[in-house]
């Protein structure tokens, strides 16, 4: 599973080659009451595609403060976000 936040910072992304493991971390994620939309994206030099996970909106960027991200330039990217969307450090979610 590959996860990144678009430079423009507007949408939060991951994607996988499994289309059941995308549909998995869609449940997840609406458990956790973050909305996420779900697309393929065929590989036209590839047999396969990636089915891939899409996290818009500040509400559903506040919820996934809960998950974060482990990876240095994920989480300054993510702090990035959440200043262009002015989401204080405190608000919604929980501290890792």
């Amino acid at each position: 599973m590959e996860g990144t936040i678009l430079k423009s910072l507007t949408e939060i992304r991951f994607g996988v080659k499994s289309e059941l493991f995308a549909n998995d971390i869609h449940r997840l994620l609406k458990t956790l009451g973050i909305i996420s939309t779900l697309t393929f994206a065929p590989r036209i030099k590839q047999k396969s595609g990636q089915h891939r996970v899409h996290i818009y909106r500040k509400e559903n960027f506040i919820k996934f403060k809960e998950i974060g991200f482990s990876i240095p330039f994920l989480e300054e990217r993510f702090e990035q976000l959440m200043k262009k969307y002015k989401i204080a450090e405190n608000s919604g979610g929980s501290p890792r």
